[in-house]
């Protein structure tokens, strides 16, 4: 679960900007500016409550985790931009098979750093893109008040070594525009669905992949910055060929995490 936070963890949001209004004649345009130099820096939130059994007939195990920090975008050359979480402090409980709560483990994380990213707004790397398109996504097309853009996602699954992907799409549909922490935003409302996977007839068993949320994200179309995101996802995950008997290695793992992302913006240094 642990090493799951973690990646969640290492992934949020991106901004740059320009003095220009991100509107054409036909509809708005999302889209960053990396341009000149600057550095912008976040207030970065970050909640998970997961719980996971590992044999159908034990109690499940819990977790509870914050994260608080900041999340800074530096541009660079060639029109680039690098995240980074920094001053991150994660405060950890767990609950064991017997119901006992730990005391609260509190740890300093380290420097988690993710470079290039483009002015789309993605990485063009999976692992990076597949979680961005949530936490803070980019519509793919113009896009009038009222209009919706599907952006395509897909997570992977490890079936006790065959690998599955789950497929949907994080829908944004351009609300828009309003006045959020004293500037004048666009709203997208994020309605998040990955939960199509196949599954193939020789793997016996049963299998869950599913990611499910919402998210309310604020977009300044002048300056073309971030403002802020609020982000709910559940993530539930199932692999049970326990009652297969076919199977020479048997497998039982349920796991359900829910994680709140909270992003405001603090600065722009230029």
């Amino acid at each position: 679960m642990k090493k799951y936070f973690y990646t969640l963890l290492v992934l949020a949001l991106a901004a740059c900007g320009q003095d220009t209004n991100n509107k054409s004649g036909n509809g708005t345009e999302f889209s960053w500016d990396f341009s000149q130099p600057k550095t912008i820096n976040y207030a970065y939130t970050q909640t998970v409550n997961s719980w996971n059994k590992m044999d159908r007939d034990r109690p499940e195990k819990s977790i509870h985790m914050t994260a608080i920090g900041n999340l800074t975008i530096v541009t660079k050359d060639d029109n680039l931009a690098d995240l980074s979480l920094v001053d991150i402090e994660m405060t950890s409980t767990d609950t064991d098979l017997e119901g006992n709560i730990s005391s609260p483990m509190v740890t300093q994380a380290p420097l988690q750093l993710i470079t290039n990213m483009q002015e789309d707004g993605l990485f063009h790397r999976d692992a990076e893109d597949n979680m961005f398109k949530m936490i803070l996504p980019l519509p793919n097309e113009v896009l009038d008040q009222g209009d919706k853009a599907e952006i395509p996602l897909d997570m992977p699954f490890n079936a006790n070594g065959t690998r599955l992907i789950s497929e949907g799409f994080n829908t944004l549909e351009f609300i828009g525009i309003e006045q959020f922490e004293s500037r004048e935003c666009a709203v997208l409302k994020g309605t998040i669905d990955v939960s199509e996977m196949e599954i193939p007839t020789q793997l016996k068993g049963d299998y869950k992949n599913s990611t499910i949320g919402e998210a309310t994200y604020y977009f300044d179309l002048n300056e073309r910055i971030y403002v802020g995101a609020d982000i709910n996802i559940t993530i539930e995950m199932l692999m049970d060929n326990e009652k297969e008997e076919s199977n020479l290695m048997e497998m039982y793992m349920e796991m359900k995490s829910e994680n709140i992302f909270k992003i405001r913006l603090l600065s722009v240094e230029e």
